[in-house]
Order: C-alpha cells, then sequence, then structure tokens
C-alpha cells in the first residue's frame, strides 16, 4: 500500500513523502492515528498546502530564535558556589543551575538546550553554548562567583 505521510513518522518518512508499508499497518495504524492519508488527487494537494504552511511555520520559529540569540549573546549570568581555598568548587555548574540563573535574569532557557563544553569545577568565566532552534545555537558567558 502506498500512502502520503501527513506528519513525520519515526522510521518511515517525514510529512509529504509518498512511501510504501504494508496494508495492514498502514490501514490499521498510520490512517486512524492521522499520520498518513491514501494517495489521491485531493490527499496530494493537501499535503503541498500543509507544507507551504509547515516551511512558513519554521521561518517564523527560527527568526524568534534568533532574537532570542541575540539577546543571549549580549548578556551574561553569574552563579555564586560554595568554594575552597584553591577556587575549587564543592561539586559541579551544572546545566540547571545555569537555566535557573537564565530566569532570574529574565529569560527562560531550558536546561536540556544548555550544552556545557568543559566540566564546570572551578571559579571563573566560561563560554556555554544554548541550543535554541536546530540551526540557531547562541554562546553565552557564565560567570562563577565565590559566595
Amino acid at each position: 500500500m502506498q500512502i502520503i505521510l501527513i506528519k513525520d513518522v519515526d522510521k518511515i518518512g517525514k510529512m509529504g513523502d509518498i512511501v510504501k508499508v504494508k496494508d495492514g499497518y498502514g490501514t490499521n495504524f498510520l490512517i486512524p492515528r492521522n499520520l498518513a492519508k491514501r494517495i489521491t488527487r485531493k490527499s496530494k494537494g493537501f499535503i503541498e498546502d500543509e507544507k507551504k504552511k509547515g516551511t512558513l511555520k519554521l521561518k517564523r520559529v527560527k527568526d524568534q530564535a534568533e532574537k532570542i540569540k541575540e539577546k543571549l549573546e549580549n548578556m551574561s549570568c553569574t552563579i555564586p558556589v560554595a568554594a575552597g581555598e584553591d577556587e575549587k568548587l564543592f561539586g559541579s555548574v551544572t546545566a540547571e543551575m545555569i537555566s535557573s540563573a537564565y530566569k532570574q535574569e529574565g529569560m527562560d532557557i531550558e536546561k536540556k538546550q544548555i550544552q556545557i563544553g568543559e566540566h564546570i569545577n572551578k571559579l571563573g568565566t566560561y563560554n556555554v553554548d544554548i541550543k535554541l532552534h536546530p540551526e540557531v545555537t547562541a554562546n553565552t558567558r557564565v560567570w562563577v562567583v565565590k559566595k
């Protein structure tokens, strides 16, 4: 059975792809869950419209991520932590700590977006990447200071 995917389906294809699947899988799983449609002229036109809408939405999301990137790259956050005499921390600075520091600054960053390149286990300034979009990554500074 050949079908057109309405949404992205793991290991099958992306929205708009025409794929061949077993009859039972298409009829009993993909079509009832509105993941795919049978191939008709009408369904091909529907998919073309959805692709156009999807690309416009992705462009808006990327533009918004670019604006947030500019804000993040012009600011930094400070994280006060307990440290010993030789400037070593009692533990490490985590993505969750960085996320909460940015929330105090007014930026809503999730911890899974934060990519720490090196272990932050000493006082100092560190560069941290924040992945806002698959194509947009902001490079920010994190200041680790003694409490």
